[in-house]
């Protein structure tokens, strides 16, 4: 794992805490006026117990940070199916309204934004993420797939009823024969639930990959999502 810098462990000592021995970082701005906004970042495979882009968060987002990790790698259901780790999320984000919240996640992260921000009716930037637990097994690569079976008790988004959503979704997505599928399955989600929007952004890369250019093109997607949430809500006020 690459050395932990100066700035990092500085954020670290001031903002991370535990609850029910899952350990978050919870970053509060002071000082900032108008909706007070919340940004998950969720780490992925190969983070280990390294948080997610929580440097570039803290310097470049204008609001609150909340930085998970799962080292596990489990999909962030580890042994009881997600229940600790909505513990923590479900603390935090009481304290926002679900509108000013969004997810952001890869891949493994990118499943758990995806199922947090559903059930939370709150937004989300996803790369490429899983839907499917059992399809995306089926699809990966060796590894990819004994890592999801290694998970006991699995949740496929799509078996899950959703309702409907005010979700604003940013999805960028490659050609990567698990990702095709991911889209096509939450397709189906978004069908399903009345009120969500789904803004996709398709590259024609054909492995499965990370697909956020640099910190600008990061930070765009974040506005872009809330924005149209916010644009969307003022619209519905109007009738």
């Amino acid at each position: 794992m690459a050395e932990e810098s100066e700035a990092y462990r500085a954020i670290l000592a001031r903002h991370e805490r535990a609850l029910d021995g899952v350990p978050y970082v919870h970053l509060v701005r002071e000082g900032i006026s108008g909706p007070r906004r919340l940004l998950v970042t969720i780490a992925t495979h190969k983070n280990g117990e390294r948080y997610a882009a929580l440097e570039t968060t803290e310097r470049g987002w204008k609001g609150d940070v909340l930085a998970l990790r799962d080292p596990l790698n489990s999909y962030y259901l580890q042994q009881d199916a997600g229940a600790a780790y909505d513990t923590v999320v479900d603390t935090v984000c009481a304290g926002y309204a679900p509108a000013d919240v969004v997810f952001f996640g890869s891949s493994m992260a990118g499943y758990a934004a995806l199922r947090w921000a559903l059930r939370w009716d709150a937004n989300a930037v996803v790369s490429n993420p899983q839907v499917n637990l059992d399809a995306a097994a089926a699809l990966g690569w060796p590894e990819l797939r004994a890592n999801i079976l290694r998970v006991p008790m699995r949740v496929n988004l799509d078996e899950l009823a959703h309702g409907e959503r005010s979700c604003s979704i940013a999805w960028l997505h490659g050609r990567h024969p698990m990702d095709v599928d991911a889209l096509r399955r939450f397709m189906g989600i978004w069908l399903a639930s009345p009120g969500m929007t789904l803004n996709l952004q398709h590259h024609p890369e054909a492995a499965h990959r990370y697909l956020i250019n640099d910190g600008k093109h990061f930070f765009a997607l974040l506005e872009g999502v809330l924005a149209e949430r916010a644009m969307r809500e003022r619209t519905e006020r109007l009738r």
